[in-house]
């Protein structure tokens, strides 16, 4: 059975018009899951919290007030199934909101090195067409672009962040990258585990030290990179994928 769609304009004053692709509009987004029984928006005041910095960073001006945003985000999830994405998007013409299915969900990915850059790698712009045009050419159920800066060292996913794992460590990429919501839950949610979170600066050359890449976002939630285009590497293990995602997945219900 085919997901259901939804795709509607919310304009300044409140009314609903004609949707319209945001893409190249100064404004910001951030994109939902919607899942559960019944679904519901997974993480929504965080989103919200998102879509607001972003906002501010890009120094866009909200035309509508978050409590509208709120209301209509609720609105559409109800003629919504789960296991789609909702994108919320605020620009000068109003409120977009489209919807679309998940794709990538704990995924077995092929990892594509990529130096196509953000506009502003801390705020998630409708400004960053060039990567979003080169994701059209990959399917995102087997693959994901691994942004990569011009000294070699990795950043981020085009639509996750990235986890290196080596023994019991969890080292990620946080400078110059987005403050991913999944990757934000899970590092509240590792107090109890043996796992330690480490911010750190990863090159290509360091890639044979890794057991498991892990990518993590709204979306694909914790998916796996097996192998990386053009390099000689491949995980030799499953223990940080299993059991994050694990933790992930009771953390989604807990908090939403």
């Amino acid at each position: 059975m085919e997901s259901k769609s939804y795709a509607i304009l919310w304009t300044p004053e409140g009314d609903a018009a004609q949707p319209m692709d945001p893409w190249g509009h100064e404004g910001a987004y951030t994109t939902i899951l919607i899942d559960g029984s019944p679904p519901r928006p997974i993480f929504l005041q965080r989103h919200l919290n998102r879509l607001e910095n972003s906002l501010a960073l890009l120094k866009v001006s909200p035309v509508l007030p978050r409590e509208f945003v709120e209301e209509k985000i609720l609105e559409a999830t109800s003629k919504l199934d789960a296991g789609t994405m909702l994108r919320v998007a605020i620009i000068p013409e109003g409120l977009s909101l489209v919807s679309y299915p998940q794709k990538g969900k704990n995924a077995e990915l092929e990892g594509i090195p990529e130096t196509v850059q953000r506009h502003l790698p801390e705020a998630k712009s409708l400004m960053d067409t060039p990567l979003k045009d080169r994701l059209q050419n990959f399917d995102r159920n087997r693959h994901e672009l691994l942004l990569i800066d011009p000294e070699g060292y990795f950043l981020e996913g085009a639509t996750t962040n990235l986890l290196f794992i080596k023994g019991n460590q969890i080292l990620t990429p946080e400078s110059h990258c987005l403050p991913g919501i999944t990757r934000q839950v899970l590092s509240e949610n590792l107090n109890v585990t043996n796992w330690q979170w480490c911010p750190a600066q990863i090159p290509m050359q360091q890639l044979p030290e890794f057991e498991e890449i892990l990518v993590c976002g709204s979306g694909k939630e914790i998916a796996r990179i097996d192998r990386i285009q053009g390099q000689d590497w491949q995980p030799s293990s499953r223990k940080a994928f299993e059991e994050l995602s694990a933790i992930f997945e009771k953390a989604k219900y807990t908090e939403s």
